[in-house]
């Protein structure tokens, strides 16, 4: 049985530093949520804070029980939690039984139920034949499957991932990635993995919380921090697309360098950036549209990624012909530019 998690103004410091200010977090149980951000931006502090590894004020609630909060807080072994570290921490005089045995002593596990817990961990995961292998006998993605069987096995109500797939190539990591969606479904813990890669974290997760400087700037679905990002901030770290200087009248049309645009639903008006997606600008016949310069070309398999500068701003396009470095060519926008906040500036 799977239990959601829930964060209230969570604060961390170190060495009189604050790392973490106030984070708030919500997580339906089953569920699966990543933490999107930069180096540096708290992510695994925030992990470790939720494990009771490292001293957090404020309060950590999961399921129905305060594991921190006030003056109490739970030892990390009790929180029942299960921890996939970034550097995966295997043991290597272990075997692979080994290593989920000593999972299964610390969480107090009958022995008598050892094994039927380890049978039923080890098969979806795809390494029972590797069941007495040390890690060094085992290849990249083998050790981080035990890693991820270790975090398993004990059943825990939440599972947190550590940049899960930092330390794979890139053919094992996508493997990784659709194994963690089917063990997310299979086991029916609650999720919450840290990346700073965007696509891994718009492929994998129901809830996105898009991190920066120990803050949680937003947190929506996919779609969501994609499609409507809440900041200028959130909109040029997640996807590509140009952040353009626009005026926006009460009707929803913006004076922009690419000319008069309409854009998504907005309360604002006046002078505001708009985020200009690739899939919203296409070619435009010669008269129509607005001329750009292209500055850079890039062939992506089946298209070309396109950067091009209008009025010293740069876009990204997709386009199915290949153009030249310094060829104009002529733009126009379509449906689905958004207001992403006022300009400041101005």
């Amino acid at each position: 049985m799977s239990s959601g998690l829930e964060i209230r103004d969570l604060k961390v410091a170190f060495d009189g530093t604050d790392v973490l200010h106030g984070v708030h977090l919500d997580l339906p149980a089953g569920s699966y949520g990543v933490v999107l951000g930069a180096s540096g931006a708290g992510k695994s502090t925030l992990l470790r804070s939720i494990a009771g590894l490292v001293r957090a004020r404020g309060t950590v609630k999961i399921g129905d029980r305060v594991v921190c909060g006030g003056s109490h807080a739970v030892p990390p072994e009790d929180r029942g939690i299960g921890f996939l570290f970034q550097g995966l921490a295997l043991w290597p005089h272990m075997t692979v039984v080994g290593h989920l045995r000593y999972a299964l002593n610390g969480a107090r596990v009958p022995r008598s139920e050892h094994d039927g817990y380890i049978t039923e961990t080890l098969e979806p995961l795809g390494i029972a034949a590797l069941a007495d292998r040390r890690p060094a006998q085992l290849s990249g993605g083998e050790r981080q499957r035990l890693a991820l069987a270790r975090a398993l096995v004990v059943r825990p109500d939440l599972v947190l991932l550590d940049e899960p797939t930092s330390s794979v190539d890139p053919e094992t990591a996508r493997e990784v990635r659709d194994l963690l969606q089917d063990l997310n479904q299979r086991f029916g813990s609650t999720f919450l993995h840290v990346t700073h890669d965007q696509e891994e974290a718009l492929a994998l997760a129901d809830r996105v919380f898009v991190m920066d400087a120990g803050r949680v700037l937003q947190a929506d679905s996919p779609a969501g921090v994609y499609e409507r990002p809440a900041s200028p901030r959130v909109a040029s770290f997640v996807g590509e697309g140009a952040l353009l200087p626009a005026t926006l009248d009460e009707d929803g049309v913006a004076d922009t360098p690419l000319g008069r645009i309409r854009v998504e639903g907005s309360a604002m008006s006046g002078t505001v950036w708009i985020l200009v997606r690739p899939e919203h600008l296409e070619e435009a016949d010669v008269g129509e549209g607005i001329p750009v310069t292209v500055d850079r070309v890039r062939y992506g398999g089946g298209a070309f990624s396109v950067d091009a500068v209008v009025s010293g701003h740069r876009l990204v396009m997709r386009l199915s012909r290949r153009v030249a470095s310094g060829e104009m060519i002529r733009v126009r926008v379509g449906e689905g530019p958004v207001v992403v906040g006022p300009r400041k500036d101005s």
